[in-house]
């Protein structure tokens, strides 16, 4: 369709959604995803009173927008061995907004294992605490190969080990890295956690 609107009281997705131009989604109460794919060739937005929910999901857009008004926001990968796709690589929780990424949480904000594209700019702001996380069990080396969306080779050769330098075209997709062509911008209310991630911009980093 053109422009999709979901607006209910809990929503559960667990199947694909594409919009040609808009694709909004309202919560009265939650949203969650599982196993689900979001897709807008221009505007996707999220937004529920409490918690957004996204497991082994892939949200992509041009300018992506998700907000909790008083709850957290949660994008995560899992380590069980059934998730893998047909051609035997692993599948993630994927975030990919080629525009603006713009994220807002009541309370806490976490992107564990969450595969990241490029963006023009990102914002993450949480009341609470914000987590960016690539935890041993799902690292690079366990994720399959690298999507089509390209990457800047200086800035993969500042994340990737001496020994990876030059096998680009061999690289696996990289759970908690953040990279905006133009401005970065994270707030915390209270603790901010980066465990192995790499954030990186363009022209202006704040934190």
């Amino acid at each position: 369709a053109e422009k999709i609107i979901l607006h209910a009281g809990q929503i559960n997705i667990t199947d694909k959604i594409k919009a040609i131009n808009e694709l909004n989604i309202i919560a009265e109460k939650e949203i969650n995803l599982h196993d689900a794919a979001l897709l807008s060739s221009n505007n996707l937005s999220m937004t529920a009173i409490n918690h957004i929910n996204a497991l082994q999901s892939e949200v992509k857009g041009k300018d992506i927008t998700l907000i909790s008004r008083h709850g957290d926001i949660r994008f995560q990968s899992s380590d069980k061995p059934g998730y893998f796709n047909a051609d035997n690589t692993r599948r993630i929780s994927t975030l990919s907004a080629n525009g603006s990424l713009t994220i807002q949480a009541g309370k806490n904000l976490l992107l564990q294992n969450t595969y990241l594209t490029p963006s023009t700019d990102i914002s993450l702001t949480a009341n609470h605490d914000i987590g960016i996380e690539n935890t041993v069990r799902l690292s690079p080396r366990q994720t399959g190969p690298m999507p089509p969306d390209k990457w800047d080779p200086d800035l993969l050769n500042a994340i990737l080990p001496e020994q990876e330098k030059g096998n680009l075209h061999f690289l696996l997709p990289m759970t908690g890295v953040l990279h905006a062509s133009t401005s970065l911008m994270i707030h915390a209310g209270g603790d901010f956690v980066a465990q192995g991630a790499f954030i990186s911009a363009g022209k202006d980093v704040y934190l």
